[in-house]
């Protein structure tokens, strides 16, 4: 029996570093993953869900008239292609995308680092509260979080040991995090600037090695420019975010810890007492996550001045694209505190965001009001299946939500109504209505999603009659869906 216990103590020692990183993805999966298995959805997954029926090309096309990049949406349309196109395969190809985050912890990160770092990083991957959006909301959050993670990895090990291998790994995850989300793009040029003025100051032997990556990227991403440049002038014309305030700076610090204050707080205290153990005893170490600091400063004030002087596209769930940086550079400095047990209590305090965002997330995907929403509809529409029927949308919301679970359905959209993307034939046979103009003739019933007073008169006026209605709150994305049925009244 020693023999054998031996046998597997050596065989988990030799294979430790596989072990801890299935472990972790195996809590991921636990925390994050069994929140999938439901059929909510709100209106951002819902865009990405029905870009996801067309065609690879439709895709692109639709993409490169929206706000971001497209790989999140073309990786997401090959997975569904392989595995089924239901929402809970969307939701495991984000984890499987976050997941990554845990190999790269056990391996690049801790031959950069330590062990005990790859630990902490993992840990904080699991307890900070905007990662249960992160990993498993169905849009580019998790590939952009990754990819900017595992950029700004590379971008260090390649400094450090000048491999090929390195400089490979570098490019790849640039050139994903620069078609991942537009932040990735600011992210990876102050990075990979920054990478070029350090190797030119601190280490010129591989300056060509770092101007021939840098280079690649910027090949690579060559195809995309012309379209970002008409995402921007979009952007310019019409975008839902406001500008950015003194106010909105410590609520977003607060965002990203589940609205505790005291938490946060606490938690930027002992990353600058981190900062000063590190300097102490680990000048290399202190250095990286110093510049790691620097990379995303820079970026969060090159995104503010772009807000204010330019486009507004702040927004605290926008900086997950990065946050894994942040992360990384937290579990650099806490990787070098000798009284672990300040980390152990600074992780069980974090454990009270953790579980009360889990419990929340755990309420909100009860999916029994969205089911009788879904038959309610459903019911209206097998009730009048000989007649012509169509959604009236008095918000972008219910647009996205209502073609989803009714494909191919006909939308009207209430006059003065702010329809935020940039081609709405996404969403099928989609008509802007104006007070002044009748509605079609062929629509003989009409399903309105929350009507105002202005609504109800116009459809009045064009001979509809209210003829049911019913409420219907939805947790997942905290809206009422008020359905009121309206048919055209016979002559």
């Amino acid at each position: 029996m020693k023999k054998i216990y031996n046998l597997i103590w050596k065989h988990i020692k030799k294979y430790k570093y596989i072990y801890t990183t299935c472990f972790f993805v195996f809590l991921a999966f636990l925390q994050f993953g069994l929140l999938s298995f439901h059929h909510n959805i709100w209106y951002d997954e819902a865009y990405q869900m029905v870009l996801n029926r067309y065609s690879f090309s439709k895709i692109i096309y639709f993409i490169s008239n929206d706000f971001s990049g497209p790989l999140y949406a073309l990786g997401l349309k090959v997975f569904t292609l392989i595995f089924g196109n239901e929402l809970w395969v969307g939701r495991i190809f984000s984890l499987a995308i976050f997941s990554i985050a845990f190999l790269l912890a056990f391996y690049p990160i801790r031959r950069l680092f330590s062990y005990k770092t790859a630990i902490i990083f993992s840990i904080l991957l699991l307890v900070i509260p905007i990662n249960f959006f992160t990993a498993i909301e169905i849009r580019t959050y998790s590939l952009a979080f990754t990819a900017t993670l595992g950029a700004s990895v590379y971008a260090i090990s390649f400094f450090l040991n000048s491999e090929k291998k390195d400089m490979i790994l570098y490019i790849i995850f640039s050139v994903m995090a620069l078609y991942s989300h537009n932040y990735g793009i600011f992210f990876i040029f102050i990075l990979g600037n920054s990478l070029l003025l350090m190797t030119a100051i601190k280490k010129r032997t591989i300056l060509k090695k770092v101007l021939l990556a840098n280079f690649i990227i910027f090949i690579c991403f060559m195809p995309w420019i012309m379209t970002l440049a008409k995402q921007a002038n979009n952007l310019d014309q019409k975008f839902w975010i406001a500008k950015p305030n003194w106010t909105m700076f410590p609520y977003t610090l607060s965002y990203l810890f589940g609205n505790y204050k005291n938490i946060y707080q606490l938690f930027f205290i002992m990353v600058l007492i981190g900062y000063i153990m590190t300097y102490i005893l680990n000048k290399k170490q202190f250095y990286i996550a110093l510049y790691y600091g620097l990379v995303l400063l820079l970026t969060i004030v090159f995104v503010i001045c772009y807000s204010l002087y330019k486009s507004p596209i702040f927004y605290p769930k926008y900086l997950a694209t990065f946050f894994g940086v942040f992360l990384l550079m937290c579990s650099i400095v806490f990787g070098n505190y000798k009284q672990n047990y300040l980390l152990v209590i600074l992780f069980v305090i974090l454990l009270i965001p953790m579980y009360f965002a889990f419990q929340y997330e755990h309420k909100i995907v009860e999916e029994k009001n969205m089911k009788k929403l879904v038959t309610y509809v459903s019911s209206i529409i097998q009730d009048h299946k000989n007649k012509n029927i169509a959604f009236y949308h008095t918000g972008e919301f219910s647009l996205g939500v209502m073609e989803y679970y009714f494909p191919n359905s006909n939308h009207l959209i209430a006059s003065g109504t702010d329809i935020y993307v940039t081609v709405p034939k996404i969403f099928g046979n989609v008509n802007f209505l104006q007070f002044d103009k009748t509605i079609p003739e062929n629509i003989d019933t009409i399903i309105v999603c929350f009507p105002n007073m202005k609504d109800q008169y116009y459809l009045r006026k064009n001979h509809f009659h209210s003829t049911k209605v019913k409420s219907f709150y939805i947790p997942y994305s905290n809206n009422y869906y008020v359905m009121t049925v309206f048919e055209k009244n016979i002559s």
